[in-house]
C-alpha cells in the first residue's frame, strides 16, 4: 500500500490539533485556530491535507490557494504576515524502521505534489519547512527548486545558569541584574506595542496587530506570550513569542533603544530565554538567521544555525517577475 492525500473533512478535521500534538517538529501556526486565522487575515482558501498509509495517518500539510499580484499560488505559510515557516510535518513515526519513513515521506511529498497540480496548477508554489523537517529530498526528486536558509536555536536543556554562562562576556554582564527590571508578559498592551515598534524598524512589516490579538485569543493560554520590559512606567523593549511543545519562537522584536539607558534587547531575550527553560520548554528558536546584521547579536546567546528549506517553483511565464519579489516584507526577503 502507499501513502494516500486527501483533505481533511469530518473527523480528519476535528481530528486536526490531536495530528498536531502528534508531530514532534510542529510550530504553533500548524494548529487549526492559527491556520484559520492566517486564511483570514491572508484572504486565502485554506485546504488541510492529511496522508496516510491504510487507517495510519503519517504526516499533514496545510496549503492556503490564493494570488500573488496576477498568479495564482500556492503558499505555507502565506509569506506576507511575517511568519516565517510552517509546510508539512510527519506524525511520531519513531515506530517505523528508516527504510519505511523514507519510503512513506517520498510518498508523501510526491502525493502532494500530484494534489497541488490536479486541483490548483498554481503560478506559484511557495512552502517554507521547519527546521526539524527530516527529509526534504522528495520536493529535490519531484523538480522542485529547494534552497537551505538558516535559524538559530538556543538549546535550554542544560538550565539557566548553564545557559548564561554560555553566553559572551559582555552579554553575561548586560542580563546580571535582569531582576531589577520591571519585565512581565502585558497581553493587548503588549502586543500593540511590540508590534507598533516592529512596523517602525521595518518599514514593509507584514504582521499585524489584529493577527497577533487574533492568534492571542485563539490558540491556547500561553501560547502567545508579550514580554515587555518597561522603565519609568514606559515601554522601551518586547519579545512577543509564541510557543508549542518542546520550543519558543521570537516572532516580533521591538525595542526604543535610544530612549532607555539600559541594553534593552539582551534584557528581554534573556527574560524569554529563562522563563522558557524554567518551564521546561527545550528550544529557544531565534526565527531567523540570515541577516548578518541580526547574526552577530544573536550569536551572543551561543545558538546554533539550523538549516530549513525553501521549497519552490515558479510557471515559465513568472520566472524573472520581479513584482512577487517586490511584494514580499522586507523581512522575508532576507530568507530567499
Amino acid at each position: 500500500m502507499t501513502i494516500a492525500v486527501s483533505r481533511a473533512t469530518g473527523t480528519d478535521r476535528e481530528s486536526w490539533n490531536s495530528y498536531v500534538e502528534r508531530a514532534p517538529h510542529a510550530t504553533p501556526f500548524h494548529r487549526l485556530e492559527a491556520l484559520e486565522v492566517l486564511r483570514d487575515v491572508s484572504d486565502t482558501t485554506l485546504h488541510l491535507l492529511v496522508g496516510r498509509e491504510g487507517e495510519e495517518v503519517f504526516g499533514i500539510c496545510p496549503l492556503f490557494e490564493g494570488s500573488v499580484g496576477p498568479f495564482s499560488s500556492v503558499r505555507c505559510p502565506p509569506t506576507e504576515h511575517d511568519v516565517p515557516y510552517l509546510g508539512p510535518v510527519w506524525l511520531d513515526v519513531n515506530h517505523l524502521s528508516q527504510r519505511k519513513q523514507e519510503m512513506w515521506n517520498h510518498q508523501f511529498v510526491e502525493a502532494v505534489c500530484e494534489w497541488i497540480d490536479e486541483e490548483v496548477d498554481p503560478d506559484h508554489l511557495d512552502i517554507r519547512t521547519v527546521d526539524r523537517y527530516p527529509d526534504v529530498r522528495p520536493f529535490i526528486w519531484a523538480d522542485l527548486d529547494v534552497r537551505p536558509a538558516y535559524t538559530y536555536v538556543l538549546d535550554l536543556e542544560p538550565g539557566p545558569e548553564e545557559i548564561k554562562r554560555r553566553f559572551s562576556r559582555s552579554t553575561r554582564r548586560y542580563v546580571r541584574d535582569v531582576d531589577d527590571h520591571d519585565i512581565a508578559e502585558r497581553g493587548y498592551e503588549g502586543i500593540e506595542y511590540a508590534v507598533d515598534q516592529y512596523h517602525e524598524r521595518y518599514e514593509n512589516a507584514g504582521v499585524s496587530v489584529e493577527l497577533c490579538k487574533a492568534l492571542y485569543d485563539a490558540l491556547p493560554d500561553g501560547c502567545v506570550r508579550p514580554y515587555v520590559l518597561s522603565v519609568d512606567d514606559r515601554f522601551v523593549g518586547a519579545r512577543l513569542t509564541v510557543e508549542l511543545d518542546d520550543t519558543i519562537y521570537a516572532w516580533v522584536s521591538a525595542a526604543n533603544v535610544e530612549e532607555a539607558e539600559v541594553p534593552v534587547n539582551e534584557l528581554v531575550e534573556w527574560y524569554a530565554i529563562r522563563d522558557a527553560a524554567e518551564r521546561g520548554l527545550s528550544r529557544y528558536d531565534f526565527v531567523g538567521g540570515m541577516v548578518p546584521s541580526l547574526c552577530r547579536y544573536k550569536s551572543q546567546f551561543a545558538p546554533v544555525p539550523r538549516a530549513l528549506y525553501l521549497v519552490q517553483r515558479q510557471r515559465p511565464w513568472m520566472r524573472g517577475a520581479s513584482m512577487l519579489y517586490n511584494r514580499l516584507p522586507e523581512r522575508v526577503r532576507s530568507l530567499v
